[in-house]
């Protein structure tokens, strides 16, 4: 009797090679596509048509004589996922909501289906691994450096790993491509890739943001730009619309390079300065997970990233309480955003994860 794989299906490159290659390895694919949010910006109870990626997935999954379902959470996503985003902006924080989605409604949600259709496994297009070691199992990275997404996995505990699968984990983005062109996939292997934030269209979040503020009747005065003595040099348009480390789009000019340094929601002020001043050697972390937190020695270097490509810094790690981490950085590191992820390595393996809290 085949296993029973449960597929996460965006109608992409990805999650579409993934069927192929689970069915290769003589698994029943079913394949689950999440309704997540629609383009016109609209939620309902009944879409009256289907978005491109729906009719796609369904597309691919009948030419490949899979079974394949829709699940709508557009009203979970939008109180969990919209609501979060918004908020984040207006504390002074940057959000990360596909960490947040990944945590709080992705794995919970694939988890039930495949049960509901009774799936051993479950499988995405993710480019990550998964390695045992020792017989413990974590989340390593993916092949294609440039593509790797163990940085968005840091959630995941180790009952999840005991159940997930990764297809793409050992191949490389071209390498893909050119299994779907292989097999007459044409459509498949030229989609282009996902870029950003899955519901914002525009490559800046300020739009849509002040959209979700104004649905709630939330005004954002302009407030004053600062150095870090507290000296005013000028005005912003509002501190939610401002991340750490932000160069552009400040419209103020001071005959030098400046950065966001500093937000603070509550005098409503955006603390801008040189870049050294953004450099850190400690940071909190709090919603945090260890896979594996046995592991952990204070004495013992690990990796931590800020961002999801580069920024790789040496830094000890001290678990102060159950809710909190300081990650002590054993090189400055700029530009640390409150609301962001830190996630933690050994090598390549993802060793845990938190929320920076400041």
């Amino acid at each position: 009797m085949k296993k029973r794989v449960l597929l996460g299906m965006s109608g992409g490159t990805d999650s579409s090679v993934a069927a192929m290659l689970l069915q290769d390895m003589g698994c029943e694919v079913v394949g689950l596509t999440l309704k997540l949010y629609e383009e016109s910006g609209k939620f309902h109870s009944e879409a009256t048509d289907e978005p491109e990626y729906i009719r796609d997935a369904k597309a691919l999954a009948n030419r490949l004589n899979m079974e394949h379902h829709v699940l709508d959470i557009q009203t979970i996503f939008k109180e969990k996922i919209l609501t979060y985003f918004a908020d984040e902006y207006l504390a002074g924080r940057t959000p990360f909501p596909c960490v947040k989605c990944n945590q709080e409604i992705k794995w919970h949600i694939f988890s039930q289906e495949a049960d509901k259709y009774n799936c051993e496994k479950i499988a995405t297009g993710h480019y990550a691994r998964i390695v045992d070691l020792e017989g413990r199992k974590y989340i390593a990275a993916g092949k294609d450096e440039d593509k790797d997404q163990a940085f968005f996995l840091w959630g995941m505990t180790p009952e999840l790993l005991d159940r997930v699968l990764f297809p793409l984990g050992g191949l490389t983005k071209p390498e893909i491509r050119q299994i779907a062109a292989e097999r007459g996939f044409q459509k498949v292997s030229s989609k282009k890739d996902s870029m950003g934030i899955c519901f914002i269209e525009e490559s800046d979040y300020r739009p849509f943001l002040r959209k979700l503020l104004k649905e709630r009747n939330i005004e954002i005065a302009p407030g004053n730009y600062i150095d870090r003595d507290g000296n005013k040099l000028g005005k912003h348009h509002g501190f939610p619309f401002y991340t750490i480390g932000q160069r552009r789009g400040l419209d103020i000019h001071l005959n030098k390079r400046i950065f966001v340094t500093a937000i603070d929601a509550e005098m409503n002020t955006v603390t801008i300065g040189d870049y050294k001043d953004l450099y850190r050697r400690e940071m909190i972390v709090g919603n945090y997970n260890l896979i594996h937190a046995e592991d952990i020695n204070a004495e013992e270097p690990l990796i931590v990233k800020i961002r999801y490509r580069n920024q790789a810094t040496p830094c000890r790690l001290h678990i102060l309480s159950e809710e909190e981490l300081r990650v002590e950085l054993l090189e400055d590191l700029p530009a640390i955003a409150v609301g962001q992820s830190a996630v933690f390595y050994q090598q390549d393996r993802v060793v845990g994860g938190g929320v920076i809290e400041k």
